[in-house]
């Protein structure tokens, strides 16, 4: 939203109320545990919508919100207003990557309520690839999408009618066709370099009041490869929670997986717990196969470790132990051989010495725990968005520890950024109190922020204030 909008919105809301009675909401006897609390939740009977009495408080809700706002003098000024803000960009393009020589990308009009996923091929020619009312009448909202590593197929994932269980449409880039192969409720998807194969998991589908860890925990890893039919079981198991030293209560992920590594790196934790319990490692030629896989312990719980990866001679790091907000390490390393063993046991032998590793980012530099969306690995450096004393930086550390900050053309605010795996520099937005956010990258080899071409950042006349 615009800051002008902003203010405006402020404005209005900020007015004292009317007498316009509010439905209050009953209270309903209800809880939940987490992290061995017991928590009330008096209100969670209003998570079934589908109930008449539930639909019913949400309507009186409505009614007495539009009769507020209907009757405050500055409505029809603050509507207009952020009518002429919202139509003031042709476009907006977000969430964008590159594989295979094609650009993907999340585009919304001035009129549209939600993305569509669009494409750009080699030639530059755009083209929509899904809309969301090519997939439910209800206008599903597409929250995200993983395209292959060669571009020729993606992954869309969607949710519907205001749920937040995940659905997965599975296309082919060229031609839209939808791939009716996958089983229901996938959750997630990962894929191998091949292109042709990727991971996933599938969740429970239970209750709305089901707990996160009764629809999620205990979940296993498998692997698909395209051109098979998922839907009747034939997908093999790769990784199992147990199997890893977990149990029924554990939720197992899989990080991206870094061509350049070979291998790929599972960890898993317990919903009760806010820390990463053990990551493994099992090499990728393996996990695409179908197996057997051997995986190897790369962490226990004492050593506090996430976030692991794969650089080179070494294996990388986030560790806790001693900083609450973290400190890149790394230690060195040789990858697991594809024949090493037979047996499904990690090989706790192989296992890094974390208390010794080298420092790359000191403890208190940046916040790794808050901060997630705030870092990108790219294949020349580590960049962090970092803020001190109020102003926004950009920092470049180096997989071996030098630390430089990126020289910005004015004060202003890092945001978003954009990266890959085998390609240096990094992607961000950046702007500042009187000119508009714009899309830049950062170019290692010149050490100069550029900024993206006009695509990416479309003409608005809210970018510079006077």
């Amino acid at each position: 939203m615009h800051r002008t909008a902003a203010l405006l919105l402020l404005t209005l809301v900020a007015q004292p109320a009317t007498g316009q009675r509010v439905p209050d909401a009953p209270r309903v006897d209800s809880s939940g545990t987490y992290f061995g609390t017991v928590v009330a939740d008096p209100y969670r009977w209003l998570e079934r919508y589908t109930e008449p009495d539930v639909r019913a408080w949400y309507e009186a809700e409505d009614a007495a919100a539009r009769a507020f706002l209907g009757a405050r003098p500055a409505q029809a000024h603050v509507l207009r207003r952020l009518a002429a803000a919202r139509q003031s960009r042709p476009y907006v393009v977000y969430g964008y990557t590159e594989r295979g020589g094609r650009l993907f990308y999340l585009k919304r009009l001035p009129d549209e309520t939600g993305p569509s996923l669009y494409v750009r091929d080699d030639g530059g020619t755009e083209r929509r690839l899904l809309a969301p009312t090519e997939i439910d009448a209800a206008s599903p909202v597409i929250a995200g999408y993983a395209p292959s590593p060669t571009g020729a197929h993606v992954a869309v994932f969607y949710a519907l009618g205001g749920s937040e269980h995940p659905h997965v449409r599975l296309l082919e880039t060229a031609t839209r066709r939808a791939l009716d192969e996958l089983p229901a409720h996938v959750l997630g998807i990962e894929w191998m370099p091949d292109g042709r194969t990727f991971l996933y998991r599938r969740y429970r589908d239970l209750p709305n009041d089901a707990t996160f860890g009764e629809r999620y925990g205990g979940l296993p890893i498998l692997v698909h490869r395209l051109g098979t039919d998922g839907r009747t079981g034939g997908d093999a198991v790769v990784a199992d929670p147990a199997a890893l030293g977990g149990d029924g209560t554990s939720l197992l992920f899989v990080g991206p997986v870094d061509p350049a590594s070979g291998v790929v790196v599972a960890a898993w934790r317990r919903e009760t717990e806010n820390r990463w319990q053990v990551v493994s490692v099992a090499d990728a030629g393996a996990v695409a196969s179908g197996g057997p896989v051997v995986w190897h312990r790369l962490t226990v719980p004492t050593d506090s470790v996430t976030s692991v990866f794969a650089r080179g001679p070494w294996l990388y790091g986030v560790r806790f132990t001693g900083a609450r907000m973290g400190a890149l390490v790394r230690v060195p390393w040789a990858a697991p051989s594809r024949a090493a063993g037979t047996s499904g046991a990690p090989a706790a032998a192989e296992r890094p010495d974390w208390a010794s590793a080298e420092v790359v980012i000191p403890a208190g530099t940046f916040d790794f725990w808050q901060g997630g969306g705030l870092v990108a690995y790219a294949s020349d450096a580590v960049y962090t968005i970092e803020t001190t004393d109020g102003r926004s930086g950009l920092f470049r550390t180096t997989y071996s520890g030098v630390r430089e900050e990126v020289v910005a053309p004015f004060d202003g605010s890092f945001a978003d950024p954009v990266w890959e795996f085998g390609r240096p520099g990094v992607d961000f937005v950046f702007g500042g109190w009187t000119v508009g956010d714009r899309r830049f990258r950062y170019d290692p080899a010149t050490r100069r922020m550029e900024e993206r071409p006009a695509f990416y950042n479309p003409p608005d006349p809210y970018d510079h204030l006077d």
